[in-house]
C-alpha cells in the first residue's frame, strides 16, 4: 500500500504554527508509539500489572496514551478524548517509579513532566464528559496497546489504534471520520503481493486503496499460502452475543455459521481484537466476531468500512455506521462494557452473518 511522505508538523516553542493533516498527526503518533514499544520490548523483563478487570497492562500502555493525549491536546485543544487507561496521582507516581527502575527515566522524564504540567491539571476537562448538554463536536478514541498479552509474549499479535469521531446532532450519535491502526510486526500477502506495511489508515474524503475485488467470490482466491476457501476467522467472545455480557463461553453464532462454513475452518482467537479485525481488513479472513470495548473497534471498524468490508452490530444484525450517545454514556458509567460486533469482508459473507444474527436474536 503506497503512502505519502510524513510531513513536518511545524512546531515552534511547543506550539503548532500550522494545523497538520489528520494523516500527518496520526502517522507521527504511530512512529512515536513504535519508539515506545521498542524501548519497552528491549527491557529484560516487562513486569506487567493486572487491572481491575484482570487484563494485563504494561509501561508501554501508559506511555503511548500519555504521548497521544499530549499531542492531541496541543494540536486540537477543543477536542475531547476517551482512552483505555486511566490516570490519577498514584498512577503517575507509579509510572515515574517504573521508569526509574527500568532505566528509562532519563529518556521519558520530559514526557512525563509535560503530562503532569499540561494535561493532568485539566485531565477531566480533556476527557469526554457524559453530563455535557452539548456533546463535543469531535471525539478521539485511543487504544494505546490492544493485545497486551501478545506484546508480553512477543508474538506480534498486538496493535495501537486511534479514531476520530464527529458529532451528528440530528441522529444524536458520532460518526467516525478518521482511523489508524499501527501493528508493528504485521505483514500480509494479497494475491502473492505484499500490500501493507505496519500502518493502515482511512479518512473521509481520502479513499482507501481497495484491498478487495468487486466480486466477493474473487476475494477467496489464494493469498500467499493461505486458501481462504478453507479459512474463517472466529474468536470466542466474552460470553453470548448479547448486550452487557462479560462471561467467557462458546460463541452462540457457531451453530448458525456451520450452515455456511465448515466447522474445521474456525480459528479460535488472535489475542487482539484490532489484529483480528485487521485480518478481515486485509482480506485474509472472512469474519471476525468478538465482544469488544469502544477502543477496540472504533478505528478498525471504520477502516474496515472504507476498505469495502462490513462491520455489523451483533445485537441487532444491522450495519454499524454510527456510535450512539447512549452507548458512549454507558461505557463511561459502567466501565469496560463489551459491545458485540461482527466484522466481515462484506458481500455474501455479510449476508451470511446478518442472517445468522437475525436467527440468533429471534
Amino acid at each position: 500500500m503506497k503512502r505519502g511522505q510524513l510531513s513536518a508538523l511545524g512546531f515552534q516553542n511547543g506550539q503548532a504554527v500550522r494545523p497538520p493533516t489528520l494523516q500527518a498527526a496520526g502517522q507521527k503518533l504511530a512512529l512515536e508509539a513504535a519508539g515506545i514499544l521498542n524501548d519497552v520490548l528491549a527491557l529484560p523483563e516487562l513486569h506487567p500489572e493486572s487491572k481491575q478487570n484482570r487484563t494485563p497492562v504494561t509501561l508501554a500502555d501508559f506511555l503511548i496514551q500519555i504521548r497521544v493525549m499530549l499531542t492531541l491536546a496541543a494540536l486540537y485543544p477543543a477536542d475531547r478524548f476517551i482512552g483505555e487507561e486511566a490516570f490519577d496521582e498514584n498512577k503517575i507516581s507509579e509510572i515515574e517509579g517504573l521508569l526509574k527502575r527500568r532505566h528509562l527515566f532519563d529518556k521519558y522524564a520530559n514526557l512525563l513532566s509535560e503530562f503532569k504540567q499540561n494535561i493532568f491539571p485539566r485531565y477531566r476537562e480533556i476527557l469526554f464528559n457524559i453530563n455535557d448538554p452539548d456533546p463535543t463536536p469531535r471525539l478521539w478514541i485511543n487504544d494505546p496497546l490492544d493485545g497486551t498479552a501478545g506484546f508480553i509474549n512477543k508474538n506480534g499479535q498486538y496493535a495501537c489504534s486511534l479514531a476520530l469521531l464527529q458529532w451528528d446532532g440530528p441522529t444524536r450519535s458520532y460518526s467516525p471520520v478518521y482511523g489508524i491502526i499501527y501493528a508493528p510486526h504485521y505483514r500480509t500477502l494479497y494475491q502473492g503481493e505484499e500490500i501493507n506495511g505496519p500502518l493502515v489508515e482511512a479518512a473521509e474524503g481520502r479513499p482507501l486503496p481497495g484491498l478487495y475485488q468487486t466480486d466477493p467470490a474473487s476475494r477467496l482466491e489464494k493469498v500467499g499460502d493461505l486458501d481462504l476457501k478453507k479459512t474463517l476467522e472466529k474468536f470466542i467472545p466474552r460470553g453470548p452475543i448479547t448486550r452487557d455480557s462479560k462471561r467467557f463461553g462458546p460463541n452462540p453464532l457457531d451453530p448458525f455459521l456451520e450452515k455456511y462454513y465448515p466447522r474445521e475452518t474456525f480459528v479460535k482467537h488472535w489475542g487482539s481484537s484490532v489484529v483480528g479485525m485487521l485480518e478481515v481488513i486485509l482480506g485474509n479472513h472472512a469474519l471476525y466476531s468478538s465482544a469488544m470495548s469502544l477502543w477496540d473497534f472504533a478505528a478498525a471498524a471504520y477502516v474496515l468500512s472504507k476498505a469495502g468490508g462490513s462491520p455489523i452490530r451483533a445485537d441487532n444484525a444491522t450495519p454499524m455506521e454510527r456510535i450512539d450517545l447512549d452507548y458512549l454514556k454507558t461505557i463511561l458509567e459502567k466501565g469496560d462494557r463489551f459491545y458485540p460486533l461482527a466484522a466481515t469482508v462484506g458481500g455474501i459473507h455479510a449476508q451470511n452473518v446478518m442472517e445468522c444474527l437475525q436467527r440468533l436474536n429471534g
